[in-house]
C-alpha cells in the first residue's frame, strides 16, 4: 500500500486551480502525524513528507542491491 499521487482541483479567489499532490486524508491514513487540521482543513506538513520519503527511497535501494546480488549469484551458477 502506498500513498496516490494524482492531480486535485480547487478554488481560489473565484479561479479553478489544478495542483499535483496527494490528499491529506489519504496520507492521514498511514501517517496521521504529518497531517494539521486549521479551521477545519487539513493540510500535509510537506517537510514531514520528505523525510518519509527519503527513507522510502533508502528502502527500495537497499531492496534493488539485495536483488541485484540474488541476479549475480543466479547468473555464476
Amino acid at each position: 500500500d502506498g500513498i496516490d499521487m494524482h492531480m486535485l482541483g480547487f478554488e481560489e479567489n473565484d479561479q479553478t486551480k489544478l495542483e499535483m499532490g496527494t490528499s491529506a486524508q489519504e496520507v492521514e491514513k498511514l501517517y496521521p502525524n504529518i497531517v494539521q487540521e486549521i479551521d477545519g482543513y487539513k493540510s500535509l506538513e510537506y517537510a514531514k513528507l520528505s523525510i518519509i520519503a527519503l527513507a522510502a527511497i533508502d528502502k527500495l535501494n537497499e531492496r534493488i542491491t539485495e536483488l541485484e546480488n540474488k541476479l549475480k549469484e543466479y547468473e555464476q551458477a
